[in-house]
């Protein structure tokens, strides 16, 4: 059965592109499907071996048009592309895996679609601490914001459905809206378990390793690798902003020489690549969030 990756990214972040499509290349052949939201034509970009290009144009038009008259701010027609490009692959592919673009590989990620044989669909966790006696606002996290990562997940033809019902439903609110339990595309994966049975969540901590899983997936040096939780090898790492942070706060050094690794292809692909840039520190309202739950703790304790 035919099984490719893909990915959704701007033009602006092709270069992001290029280094997760370069530490694919060193494990496997499996095509990385690019979808370029703002381009009309693929022939004008860079020709790199495993890389398939596509355009919105070559998607459901019905689902395409109701996101470009509903949406306008990029993020949004990305993340709710995302469904939409799994559907297109899908039609002649039988196991695609989407990646964020974020995204870098240290081991083959080939095993991975082994999980699609017998299951339909393939979630990451996030692995956040859920510990209701320690640091509560990381557990209440997980339900703001989500179980799962959207920045992974593997699909095969029998999850057409479902995927087709996360299409509808990224159309209906793509938003992040803590009133209504909704965050981007992503809270939307928290009922798939239950929308298609055979949804298998990745027990592998060594998938998806993140700033804002440190705690939860230790790193440790065991015999000279390092290894989560001593026991995982890193099969790829999820260079959000979040991850970024911790390593210019010093907080994963564990990490640095594969941190270190990414950095230098990227600049490959982009030679004047400050990684400073994207180390941003939390946003105002996720400070105001955090003193505000520190304010209502000091009245939740007998």
């Amino acid at each position: 059965m035919s099984r490719a990756f893909c990915t959704i990214t701007t033009r602006s972040h092709l270069f992001k592109v290029y280094a997760l499509n370069h530490s694919l290349r060193a494990f496997t052949d499996i095509p990385l499907h690019v979808l370029v939201i703002d381009a009309n034509q693929t022939n004008q970009f860079e020709k790199h071996s495993g890389i398939i290009y596509h355009t919105l144009d070559e998607l459901d038009g019905a689902f395409v048009n109701a996101i470009l008259r509903k949406y306008s701010r990029t993020d949004h027609i990305r993340w709710c592309s995302k469904p939409v490009l799994l559907l297109h692959l899908l039609e002649n592919t039988g196991r695609v895996i989407y990646l964020d673009n974020d995204l870098f590989f240290y081991h083959s990620g080939e095993f991975l679609f082994d999980y699609l044989i017998e299951n339909n669909i393939l979630l990451s966790p996030h692995w956040r601490i859920a510990d209701p006696e320690w640091e509560q606002i990381w557990m209440i996290t997980n339900f703001r914001e989500g179980i799962y990562n959207a920045g992974f997940i593997g699909v095969n033809q029998k999850a057409g459905k479902t995927v087709e019902w996360w299409a509808k439903a990224c159309l209906y609110r793509c938003e992040r809206n803590f009133y209504y339990a909704l965050f981007d595309d992503q809270k939307y994966l928290d009922i798939f378990p239950v929308l298609e049975p055979k949804t298998h969540v990745l027990a592998h901590k060594g998938c998806n390793v993140a700033g804002w899983n440190i705690k939860n997936c230790t790193r440790t040096l065991t015999n000279g690798e390092v290894m989560v939780n001593g026991i995982y090898p890193i099969v790829f790492i999820h260079y959000a902003n979040d991850t970024f942070y911790r390593f210019k706060r010093g907080e994963d050094n564990l990490l640095w020489g594969n941190f270190e690794k990414y950095v230098n292809t990227l600049k490959r692909y982009k030679p004047d690549y400050d990684w400073l840039a994207e180390a941003k520190p939390p946003g105002w309202l996720a400070w105001f969030r955090y003193f505000r739950w520190r304010f209502r703790e000091l009245f939740n304790k007998k």
